[in-house]
């Protein structure tokens, strides 16, 4: 039995085996490029030689369709809308031997990259020092992602490109990093990074390029070259510069020289607590070098100034002129130490005292500071929903009554600048460069008590791209089956924020929400369950996306998805009885309703005429007779199913004539009698001459007279 089964499965089977063919399918290219959402197209001619050979042809394509032309050699697919990501299709024909020959054309479709963005990895603008760096460049929203090359460049020198291995062919973000070495000379040099889709002569020319904005980097460096000092005489006294980098603020400079009075000039940021944690730092590694640091004899008095900057300077005396340098690491900020001697160490302890005094002034906001106190800072506006690029500004009344300008106050940002007056301080950022900003504004009151306030500032961007698709499926839709929309939303900020609503024409479907709490711009891709009904015909989804937001809504529509729905012809399938007349014409409509329109076949008792009417979905006879008697069978089909409909007729003899034609003899024989009747009547009774028509005119001036025998 297993063989049978094997040998049954065989013989139903074509072999599938390229190497046995002669002649293959050929594309009229070798390869496609088409952008997402365009259309497209392709032409395969499936023979060139022994033609009558093949049995079958055709494509085996995911979207679109594809018709055949001269003499089915030819086949040209279609597609209006480019909607899969990872695409081919395959031209194939069947031999009268059951030998199947195919060809595989692969299609690249491609996305251009979204956005491109450049940055240090954990750095700022100012990069502390003249050391090695990495440069970071992050390529959102593009496809196919090995296709991808990125370029670095300082200024217009080409620093180097990189391509990814990744083979993903739906949209992603990839993330470069190039290590560089910076010099004196790049100070203030332009950094960016440009993506190019290299998709080949096929692929569109010039290739897709996007380039990212520029990046200006300030570098602090050290300059302490013993060779280049001058000699020990009191005209050029010798000078030791120490330069301590930070990646937040310009660098801490030491130079110490005899005739200049020590100087100290400092003033607390405010900005952040991670600034104050590294003016500690700083401070602790200013002890490090009073601790090394040997004075000969003592400077004059130190002068303390305040400016609007981190900065400190100090002066004093060295000598003899000799020099050694030292170098310190401490999480990669550099401190250089040039000094041996004895002397003293006053001038760097009261710069030390200012120092640590800063730091600690710089730890403005405690993390259980009140928030629920009765004179608590107010901001204006309370919330703000700014979109990222964008300028805005807030205001924070510091406190009405707990408080003046004197108490330590102020407003923790990331980013911005601030403004102080009195107790009120404006906020002002030119451009939104933060995704995540919990601004903070406080004080400390009378008593002691931290008291913060923090505004909603939500740093949005709205989707770059909206698109819809069915999943798993492409081509029409069949009724009554349940299907999977999913629409991709690309590069949208914050993506909690996100509400998704899909449509089917003008008809709300449902709603969705993204459940991720990401703040910066991600793709996210959510989906909505429909079931196909006959009614939608040929019906259109899209999908809107979204932001709920306080203020705004923006949003986007994707593109409308076009579908068609097909369903099965609808008949009724039960049997009809039909009583006609012999002689009277027949008529059976078998029209059915289904899509695509159904075809139809009549099945008719063996004995009906071949004259008889049954193409399509009526069938007509003229007369009937007793022969057209019987069931008469309807087969409606489409692609979809088939059904059948049975009539069943019953031809009845016409008695019409026979009943005229009696009615008739009838009156015949009824008037006849009569006439005879009245013939032999009057006969029999007339006396003397007999005039008929006397008779007939019932004249009364005859009088019967008996006569005797």
């Amino acid at each position: 039995m297993f063989f049978l089964v094997l040998l049954s499965i065989v013989c139903i089977h074509h072999v599938s085996s390229t190497e046995t063919c002669v002649h293959l399918p050929a594309f009229t290219t070798s390869r496609v490029v088409v952008k997402h959402g365009d259309p497209t197209n392709a032409t395969c001619i499936v023979c060139q030689y022994n033609c009558r050979n093949v049995s079958y042809s055709g494509l085996e394509v995911p979207i679109g369709n594809y018709s055949q032309e001269e003499n089915e050699a030819v086949l040209r697919w279609k597609a209006d809308t480019v909607t899969e990501w990872d695409l081919s299709f395959k031209c194939y024909y069947v031999d009268n031997y059951n030998v199947q020959c195919s060809n595989t054309l692969q299609v690249t479709v491609y996305q251009p990259p979204t956005s491109v963005s450049i940055s240090f990895i954990n750095q700022t603008e100012s990069a502390p020092g003249c050391e090695q760096y990495s440069l970071q460049c992050t390529v959102q929203g593009v496809a196919p992602v090995e296709n991808l090359t990125v370029t670095f460049y300082r200024g217009h020198t080409e620093l180097g490109q990189q391509k990814s291995d990744r083979k993903q062919k739906k949209p992603a973000t990839e993330v470069f990093d190039l290590t560089i070495n910076t010099t004196k000379e790049d100070a203030g040099a332009d950094y960016w990074c440009e993506a190019r889709l290299e998709l080949g002569p096929e692929g569109p020319q010039p290739p897709p390029v996007m380039a990212s904005g520029k990046l200006s980097a300030t570098f602090y460096c050290l300059e302490s070259d013993p060779t280049t000092l001058p000699p020990n005489n009191p005209t050029t006294p010798p000078t030791a510069t120490t330069t301590v980098s930070t990646t937040t603020r310009p660098a801490m400079t030491t130079t110490t020289t005899p005739t200049t009075p020590p100087k100290i000039t400092t003033d607390p940021n405010s900005s952040t607590g991670n600034t104050s944690v590294h003016r500690c730092i700083m401070c602790f590694m200013l002890l490090l070098f009073a601790l090394l640091r040997k004075w000969q004899r003592a400077g004059p008095p130190l002068d303390i100034y305040s400016s609007s900057s981190f900065y400190f300077r100090i002066q004093t005396d060295l000598s003899p002129p000799a020099w050694e340098q030292r170098v310190f690491l401490f999480h990669q900020r550099t401190f250089i130490h040039n000094p041996p001697g004895r002397g003293n160490m006053s001038s760097l302890y009261i710069c030390l005292v200012v120092c640590l005094w800063s730091s600690l002034r710089g730890f403005h906001v405690s993390a259980n500071c009140n928030e629920t106190c009765t004179d608590k800072p107010v901001f204006t506006p309370p919330r703000l929903a700014v979109m990222y690029g964008d300028p805005f500004s807030m205001t924070c009344q510091v406190c009405k009554q707990d408080c003046d300008e004197d108490s330590p106050l102020g407003v923790e940002t990331p980013i911005g600048v601030k403004k102080q007056n009195g107790t009120e301080v404006l906020w002002t950022v030119d451009k939104t460069t933060e995704w995540d900003m919990r601004p903070k504004c406080y004080y400390e009151n009378n008593d002691g008590v931290q008291c913060c306030t923090t505004a909603s500032v939500i740093v949005y961007q709205p989707p770059v791209n909206v698109s819809i698709r069915f999943v798993n499926h492409s081509g029409p839709l069949l009724a009554g089956h349940q299907y999977t929309v999913q629409c991709t939303v690309q590069d949208v900020a914050p993506v909690g924020n996100l509400i998704v609503t899909f449509y089917r024409g003008e008809t709300e479907l449902g709603q969705q929400r993204s459940d991720m709490k990401q703040k910066k711009p991600v793709t996210e891709v959510l989906t909505w369950t429909i079931y196909a009904r006959e009614e939608d015909g040929e019906a259109s989804y899209w999908c809107k996306a979204k932001l709920a937001l306080e203020s705004k809504e923006p949003f986007v529509d994707s593109e409308n998805l076009i579908t068609t729905v097909h369903y099965g012809p609808q008949v009724p399938t039960n049997t009809r009885v039909i009583k006609i007349t012999e002689g009277s014409p027949l008529y059976l409509d078998c029209s059915a309703k289904g899509n695509p329109s159904p075809t139809y076949a009549w099945m008719v008792p063996p004995k009906v005429h071949p004259e008889s009417s049954h193409d399509g979905a009526d069938l007509t006879i003229q007369t009937v007779s007793f022969d057209h008697a019987g069931d008469y069978s309807c087969n409606v089909r489409n692609t979809v199913g088939n059904v059948t409909r049975t009539f069943r007729v019953e031809v009845q003899v016409n008695l019409t004539p026979y009943i005229i034609s009696a009615v008739v003899i009838a009156a015949v024989l009824l008037f006849g009698g009569l006439f005879i009747g009245l013939l032999i009547f009057y006969r029999r009774y007339k006396m003397g001459q007999y005039n008929l028509k006397d008779v007939f005119r019932l004249q009364t001036r005859h009088v019967a007279v008996p006569v005797d025998g």
